[in-house]
């Protein structure tokens, strides 16, 4: 007989009253507590539920699990101010947006399955130059995490998470032309790192 899920919703109608009594209690709790003991207790409770909800969206083991941890992350950092009617409304609603903002970083980011996909589709490459672009992607990437840590912050940022110039500005008090001048130097000391490892990306066709 398969085990259930914690977190499943029952059949018999007594134990789903139980059930819904023990999460409003322990909703109560933390909203009156605000304590780390009680915030792993609905984590212990509400993993898998959690989890669920984000594997179904985005069908990778290690994603939904990252995803998983920022829902319940949200709902931590929101523990001064929960309106939420029920705990597993709010966990809910903070795994999906977990999920999605995950599937949208992932179609922006070249070294995904699903980027590289999106690049086929776009390009028609055969599987073997699908292939080669996969361990390309991944070559770079790796490059990449050689660098400075300030290096890998502005490429990382604009290249994997979406964001631009002006928007990242904002973020560490600069101006859009100095965050234009450190991508620009950091993507030529990339540019350095990728001709000494991988010289044939830069030969000329004769």
């Amino acid at each position: 007989m398969a085990r259930r899920r914690k977190h499943s919703p029952p059949h018999d109608p007594i134990e789903a009253v139980r059930l819904r009594a023990e999460e409003e209690e322990l909703y109560e709790r933390f909203r009156t507590l605000k304590t780390a003991e009680v915030f792993e207790e609905i984590m212990r409770k509400f993993h898998d539920y959690v989890y669920k909800i984000c594997y179904t969206r985005l069908r990778s083991r290690a994603d939904a699990e990252d995803a998983t941890q920022e829902a319940f992350m949200a709902l931590w950092k929101r523990r001064q101010t929960l309106n939420a009617p029920t705990l597993s409304a709010f966990l809910s609603t903070a795994a999906r947006h977990a999920a999605s903002e995950r599937l949208r970083k992932r179609r922006k980011d070249p070294t995904s399955d699903e980027g590289l996909d999106e690049a086929r589709a776009r390009e028609e490459l055969d599987p073997l130059e699908l292939e080669d672009a996969h361990r390309l992607n991944h070559r770079i990437w790796w490059m990449v995490a050689r660098m400075s840590v300030e290096d890998q912050q502005v490429i990382r940022t604009h290249y994997a998470d979406g964001i631009n110039s002006a928007a990242l500005a904002k973020d560490v008090q600069l101006t859009a032309g100095a965050i234009r001048q450190r991508l620009a130097r950091a993507l030529g000391r990339l540019r350095e790192l990728l001709c000494d490892a991988m010289p044939e990306l830069f030969e000329t066709p004769s």
